[in-house]
C-alpha cells in the first residue's frame, strides 16, 4: 500500500466508528461533547462516553485496526494494514528521522558486537534433574502393628531400628484411626526419638527435681 492508501484506510475506520477530534484528544474515562461548536449550554446532557476504551495512542490504533475486534489481553493482534506498510507510513510521514538516527545506529552497533563475539563455552550448572523412580518413599508401606483400643484402631509405626512407637520417643509415634476406616488419621502423634541423657537433664537428673512428677 502507498502512504496515501494507508492514511485513507485509517481515516475510513475513524469515520465508520464515529470518532471525533474530542475522542482522539480526551481520556477514555472522560465524557465527550460530540458538538462542541454549540457551546457549553446543556453540555451535561450532550456528553457521551469516549469511543476509545484505552488511553495510549498505540492501543487506540489497535482498537481502530484490529482485524477481528480489539482484545485488551492480546498485545499483538492481526491488523487490517500490514506492519510493513504501517512502518513505511510512520518512517516517511510521522517521524523526524534525525531524532531516531542515534538510536538506530546504537542498535546496529550492538547487533554487530553479538555477531563478532567469540564462541564461549557453556557455563556448567548444577543438574537439578530428579528421577523419582529410584525413590521408594511412595511405593513401600512401613511395617505396622494394629491393636484394638475401644472403638478405635491404634496403628503403631516402626522406625528404622525396628522399635514400635507408642508416644514415648522410642519410635515414630502412634496414629489413632476410626474403626473400619484405616485411611483417615484421627490423631497423629509423631515424635522424634529423645536420647536418654537429654531426657534425664529435662527431668532434673537423678536425685533432682522432676518437671513431670515433682520430687524424684
Amino acid at each position: 500500500m502507498t502512504y496515501d492508501e494507508v492514511e485513507k484506510k485509517i481515516m475510513a475506520e475513524i469515520r465508520r466508528k464515529g470518532i471525533t477530534f474530542q475522542d482522539m484528544t480526551s481520556m477514555a474515562s472522560y465524557g465527550v461533547d460530540p458538538h462542541p461548536e454549540q457551546g457549553y449550554e446543556g453540555i451535561m446532557q450532550k456528553l457521551r462516553p469516549n469511543k476509545f476504551n484505552e488511553d495510549l495512542g498505540s492501543e487506540r490504533m489497535k482498537e481502530l485496526l484490529a482485524a477481528s475486534g480489539y482484545n485488551a489481553y492480546d498485545p499483538y493482534p492481526p491488523l487490517k494494514v500490514r506492519f510493513q506498510d504501517l512502518f513505511d507510513y510512520w518512517w516517511n510521514k510521522c517521524v523526524q528521522r534525525e531524532l531516531v538516527l542515534d538510536e538506530i545506529l546504537d542498535d546496529i552497533f550492538d547487533h554487530l558486537i553479538e555477531v563478532m563475539r567469540p564462541p564461549q563455552a557453556e557455563t556448567p550448572t548444577i543438574d537439578l534433574t530428579l528421577d523419582f523412580d529410584h525413590l521408594d518413599i511412595f511405593t513401600k508401606e512401613p511395617p505396622e502393628q494394629v491393636e484394638r483400643s475401644g472403638s478405635h484402631e491404634v496403628l503403631h509405626l516402626r522406625n528404622d531400628s525396628g522399635n514400635i512407637g507408642r508416644g514415648d520417643g522410642s519410635g515414630l509415634g502412634t496414629l489413632f484411626l476410626r474403626e473400619g476406616d484405616r485411611t483417615r488419621v484421627r490423631m497423629p502423634q509423631l515424635r522424634r526419638k529423645v536420647p536418654a541423657a537429654r531426657r534425664e537433664r529435662r527431668n532434673g537428673g537423678e536425685g533432682g527435681v522432676s518437671r513431670k512428677a515433682g520430687v524424684s
